[in-house]
Formats: structure tokens, sequence, C-alpha cells
């Protein structure tokens, strides 16, 4: 089907994301009829375009399929409890059909996910969360608080032992070889080593730690997954591959690990050192400071589109990363199976084509990368040039 073939179906200002085409009608009978997708409501048609239904994308609370002998059915259930059915299809489709519950999903609230924009394999999504994904992975860790609170402390004191090095080099530079004063010389190797073991001592504090809460925050939030998953009917794996869901509780959730081991108090370590760097600055030389502050303004624009756009493009990634595990999940299993009907090639052929999903959307995230990052770095550079 031709894009123009739905013309008369789509609204003004209305974006056609998907459509699947069924091979039974809305009565069970052989027939033809589609469920066409856009980007404000989901649309069932028959052979002649007429619509059966259509269903606002936020009305709808969550995406449900329902198996029978021979064929099976989409249904979504509304806001107000009301459950629509949408479209039937003779079980050969049902994988097909799967693809749609899951884009489905993926655009209405119940992921609060706003689509960008969705490529001829199926999509390209950018989640929008209602609450803070960042706050809702801090409440895992309050009952850690005093942990993270001296891994945070000792990052940020390393900050300030980090700074005294350079001025004992000075020291044995201008005032011990220059200055011939042999004297210092003990007392400036003695604050050099006791510095740095200091600092040494301090990293694995920090380090065991953090590693410690990160831990624990993946173990709160993998159990609480795994309750929340067993809390629904078996009929969940009509919807979603049983690899798809072990890929929630695993792979996403060691995601976490590298924010709360490093990226959070990197972040914290980096905000200290900016303020006080600025401090310095302001105070050691006004006029210098307000040219230094020059990339600023670029360098928060730069921030602000890349993670606008970081979000969907990552969160493509480990969608991409979850149809592999949905895949092995479901096979290796079954090996005896593949191997009596012969269908080593065919799983072959399908693990192959996931995995090259995976690595255009690896490239894509690099493309990303590299579009933002070396431009931010010669910003930097260009700023400090400019100081010089």
């Amino acid at each position: 089907m031709q894009h123009k073939d739905f013309e008369t179906i789509l609204q003004e200002a209305e974006k056609l994301l998907a459509c699947f085409e069924s091979d039974l009608t809305e009565d069970g009978m052989f027939g033809c009829s589609f469920l066409i997708i856009t980007d404000k409501r989901i649309v069932v048609s028959d052979a002649n375009f007429s619509i059966k239904t259509s269903v606002n994308l936020s009305d709808i609370a969550s995406v449900k399929m329902e198996d029978y002998v021979g064929n099976a059915e989409l249904k979504v259930v509304l806001k107000d409890c009301s459950t629509v059915s949408l479209i039937r299809f003779s079980r050969s489709l049902r994988q097909k059909f799967g693809d749609a519950a899951r884009i489905i999903e993926n655009l209405t609230l119940l992921r609060r996910v706003e689509v960008e924009q969705l490529s001829e394999e199926v999509g390209e999504e950018k989640p929008r969360f209602k609450t803070g994904p960042i706050l809702y992975i801090l409440k895992f860790i309050t009952p850690y608080k005093f942990l993270l609170t001296v891994g945070i402390l000792t990052g940020i004191f390393s900050i300030f032992l980090g700074l005294l090095p350079p001025y004992f080099m000075k020291m044995l530079i201008d005032d011990v070889i220059i200055g011939r004063k042999e004297g210092l010389l003990p007392q400036v190797i003695v604050a050099i080593i006791l510095t740095q073991a200091v600092s040494s001592l301090l990293g694995v504090a920090r380090s065991y730690c953090l590693s410690y809460v990160s831990l624990k925050a993946m173990y709160n939030i993998r159990v609480k997954m795994f309750n929340h998953i067993m809390s629904f009917q078996p009929s969940i794996l009509d919807t979603y591959e049983a690899g798809r869901l072990i890929s929630r509780i695993t792979d996403d959730v060691s995601r976490v690990n590298w924010f709360l081991s490093w990226g959070l108090e990197q972040f914290l370590r980096s905000m200290v050192s900016l303020a006080s760097v600025s401090v310095m600055i302001f105070i050691l030389e006004p006029r210098l400071s307000l040219i230094a502050l020059i990339p600023i303004p670029i360098l928060g624009l730069g921030v602000f589109l890349f993670n606008r756009k970081s979000r969907w493009v990552y969160h493509y990634e480990w969608r991409r990363w979850a149809d592999v595990s949905a895949l092995l999940v479901d096979v290796i299993p079954g090996f005896p199976t593949v191997k009596s009907h012969v269908m080593e090639k065919a799983e072959e052929e399908k693990l192959k084509l996931k995995l090259s999903d995976v690595i255009l959307a690896g490239l894509r995230s690099t493309k990303l990368n590299l579009q933002f990052f070396p431009m931010l770095g010669f910003v930097m550079s260009a700023g400090t040039a400019i100081i010089w």
C-alpha cells in the first residue's frame, strides 16, 4: 500500500507512522482490513478504506492481545476502563501485530513516550517522562544516603587534594631548587607522598561506597520490576516476548549502575569544580572572568540540543538489544523444536536482521556524539585561546 491510499483517512496535519494489514475482517471472516497508526490516533478500516474504529492515543491506557482458536485479536483498554476491539487476524500474523501492539504502547502515555519519527523498520522513539527518571531512580538510593553522602564528599575532597601537588611542585622548583632552601626538600617530599596516599585512600572509599549503593539500588529496582511483572496476568506474554521482559530487568537496570557509580559523582564533582574555578577567577581577575564566560551560552545550547536528541536515540538502541534478547530467549530453550523443523537457517537470518538493527542503532548514537562533542571541545579550546 502506498501512503496516498490512506489520504482519505488521515486528518489535517496528521502523520502516518505505520500500517498493518490483516487477513480477517471485523466479523472474523477471511478478508482484508487495516490497522493504521498515526501520531494522533489508531484507525481501523476495511478494504475500501472506510473507517470502522478510531481511538485517540491520548485515551489509551494499555494494549493487550487475546488468542483464540485459529485467530487472535488486538484490543486497547481506555482510561475510562472500557475495552475497544481494534482488529482480528490469523495466528500467522501474530508476531506482526505484536509489533503493532508495542508501537501503540510506545505512543501512549503508558510509556510516557512522544514519537519524533518512525523509520520504515518500525521506529525511532523519543521518550518523555512525566516524572523525572533521575528523581525516580534516587528513590531507590535514599535508604543508603549515608554511604552515598560519604562517597560524594570523598570525591569532592579529592578535588581539593588534587590542587595541592602543583603547589608543592612550585615550592620544589622556586624555593628548593632555585632558592636553594635544601631544608624544605624533606618536608615537600613528605607532603607530596602524604597527599597521594590520602588521595588513594579516599579513592578506595569513594569507589566502594558508590559501588555498594549502586548494586543495592539495582537489587531493589530488579526486585520491584519482577514483582510488577508478576502482578500481571499470564496474557502479558501475548504482548511482550519473555526475552523483552528479561531485558528490562537485566540490561536496562544495568545501565543504572553506570549512572550511580560514576555519572552522578562525576556530575557533582564537575559542578563543584566549575563553581570553585569560577569564584577564583572572579576574585583574581573580574575582567578575565567575563571573557572566560563567552563560550558558556554555546556550551549550554549544545548540551540542551544533545539532551533532546540523545533520549530517543539511546532509547531506540536499547530496545533493539531487547529485540535480540527476546529472540534468543525464544529460540535457545526451543532448540530441539528448531532442529526438528530444520529452522536453523531461518532463525539465523532473524538473528542477523536484529543484530543489523543493533549496529545501525549504535552507529546512529555514534554519529550523534560526533555531531556534538567535537564541536563542544572546539568551543572550549577556543575559549582558552581567547583568554590567552
